[in-house]
């Protein structure tokens, strides 16, 4: 085997470990806040109801995951895993680790690798320079963030890989005018929007390579011709794999304006200094500066292709995007370009044709050593655990199950069960606003484990409390105020320190005052560090170097207060406190 074959091989091999390692996190419990949304989805789909009625993102990643369960199923009711369907929908909801495992891997894992590939063959095809095109691939299998993100199971994966393959054939348009080039452009781009909305911005790359791929000896006819056939197999791929947006056009409009409504302008900056700077490191992203500007100079037409999508894309996350880094994702693979056609120009400079090849190896390892120990160690917390995981096990084993417990937020607590009563109350609430079938046959399935294994009474402490939400787990709701935790007999409060602009600091001050802090979950080595650095609340994994070093597991401090602990002569602290001396 050649021996760049082989070095791509091992820059494969060495993808797949950084983004199955850790893949487990969280199970069984849910501990990404995006994941379930598309989960769910998926899930609800076996109703036989097609119709997401929920487009804030399309509808396709759920499809395929709906896809995969369906195939799950064939094969664990041929084995006899699954005897009908059943068993199929108790395991999820009793403990769902295959299917995230099932999701994670399809969605995440795969097409994060087919973008390490497709990053390879865009490079070569551009750069037609194979050490470019390894060395590109190279950075970004080991990029942070896109490993990062290649463990959760959303639409962004799937999307950039299809992003790519749209991309390289758009290079290929530019360098060669060919039917079929534009029909795969075409296939892609369709495809890419059906996974996310924004993907529409590939006009801009796919017009400069129509553009610069003109042939002065065709009509003008002609030329429009490969325009609107391209612009016809987008439409008909994006209305194939998202009917539905035709089918209920009110939903979906509705919803797509209220996505877009949660966009804003995040200024030239941010995502330079915060997503690009922390999820690729200041030198490999210097490096990639200094290519773009390298690109400039070459005579390599092509490389405006890619250009052109840097700054489509660069762009919106400027006037139209929201902080989080995963905005930043796509930007990743063709920035690993660039930095890769700087270094390789850098290597010449250094030393001469025959020790070339040495500086660039090295510099490339150099470079990519700070992000390569940043994965390694953020995959080891992905294995090492949750505060919300610690603190159920500790809810559960210490307070007595029907006890009223109040939580100051949704997700970042602890995943408790309701009990009967109100899981009852829940699934009258779903019936009587008429919500999809999947949420009540759920809510039944939880009020069987409910009954076994009994749980709490839970309280959600809201802004505005409503008992209409569409989000059946964050309710019932209540206010922020001590005196009425304490009017309604609620025993316990779980505080969870998202970040130390608390809106609510009166209120958590009258909880510390007041009652005991009978237990609390911190994830970070120092633990007199309550809060994370990190001003973005955390849908996953931590993200910042500050916050991924300084960590021994995932999640946020989480405490538990007992209320009014001096009427209660049984109080929970006060046992604790006793079993400590007896040990």
């Amino acid at each position: 085997m050649p021996e760049r074959k082989v070095i791509f091989l091992f820059v494969m091999v060495l993808a797949v470990i950084l983004r199955v390692w850790g893949l487990e996190f969280g199970l069984p419990d849910i501990l990404h806040a995006d994941e379930p949304i598309v989960v769910n989805k998926a899930m609800a789909f076996g109703t036989g109801d097609f119709n997401p009625h929920w487009f804030l993102i399309p509808p396709l990643t759920s499809y395929i995951l709906f896809i995969l369960y369906g195939i799950f199923f064939l094969a664990g009711h041929i084995s006899g895993f699954f005897h009908s369907t059943e068993d199929f929908i108790s395991l999820y909801l009793s403990d769902p680790t295959y299917f995230y495992l099932i999701g994670r891997f399809f969605l995440g894992v795969v097409p994060s690798l087919i973008s390490v590939i497709m990053t390879y063959k865009i490079a070569k095809d551009v750069s037609e320079n194979e050490d470019i095109s390894i060395a590109a691939a190279f950075f970004l299998s080991v990029n942070f963030l896109f490993v990062r993100d290649s463990h959760y199971i959303y639409a962004d994966m799937p999307r950039i890989a299809s992003m790519l393959c749209a991309l390289f054939y758009y290079v290929r348009i530019s360098k060669r005018d060919k039917a079929k080039d534009y029909i795969s452009a075409a296939f892609f781009t369709g495809l890419a929007i059906a996974f996310k909305y924004n993907s529409a911005l590939l006009v801009f790359p796919f017009l400069t390579a129509f553009f610069i791929g003109r042939n002065a000896e065709q009509t003008p006819s002609r030329e429009i011709g490969k325009l609107f056939l391209s612009i016809l197999v987008m439409s008909a791929v994006y209305i194939f794999l998202n009917p539905f947006s035709l089918l209920d056009f009110r939903t979906f409009i509705g919803d797509f304006r209220n996505q877009s409504s949660q966009m804003s302008a995040e200024g030239i900056t941010h995502h330079i200094y915060y997503s690009l700077l922390n999820g690729m490191s200041i030198t490999l992203l210097t490096c990639s500066a200094l290519g773009i500007i390298r690109g400039f100079y070459l005579k390599n037409r092509t490389v405006l292709v890619l250009i052109a999508f840097i700054a489509a894309e660069y762009a919106a996350l400027v006037f139209f995007s929201q902080p989080h880094a995963r905005y930043v994702l796509p930007l990743i693979p063709v920035l690993c370009y660039f930095a890769a056609l700087f270094i390789y120009s850098l290597s010449g400079v250094l030393s001469r044709h025959d020790k070339s090849r040495i500086w660039f190896v090295l510099i490339c390892l150099v470079m990519s050593f700070s992000t390569i120990v940043k994965i390694c160690y953020s995959d080891y917390l992905f294995s090492a655990g949750d505060t919300r995981k610690d603190a159920k096990q500790w809810i559960e084993k210490n307070i007595r199950a029907g006890e009223k417990i109040a939580l100051d937020h949704t997700f970042f607590g602890p995943g408790l069960l309701p009990d009967e009563s109100q899981i009852r109350q829940k699934i009258m609430l779903a019936e009587r606003e008429k919500m999809s079938g999947a949420k009540t046959l759920k809510l039944k399935k939880m009020l069987e484990t409910a009954e076994k294994n009994r749980g709490y009474k839970l309280y959600f402490l809201k802004d505005d409390p409503s008992d209409k939400e569409e989000f059946l787990s964050s309710m019932p709701q209540i206010p922020f105020s001590y005196d009425y935790l304490l009017d309604n007999n609620i025993r316990f409060i779980i505080i969870s320190r998202v970040n130390q602009d608390y809106k609510h600091a009166d209120f958590v001050r009258r909880i510390e005052e007041s009652s005991d802090l009978v237990a609390e979950f911190n994830p970070y080595k120092d633990t007199s560090k309550k809060y994370s650095s990190n001003r973005y609340v955390l849908t996953g994994g931590p993200f910042l170097d500050n916050e991924v070093y300084l960590r021994k597991k995932t999640g946020y401090t989480i405490q538990i207060y007992e209320l009014g602990s001096d009427r209660n002569s049984g109080n929970i602290s006060r046992r604790i406190k006793r079993r400590s001396r007896g040990m």
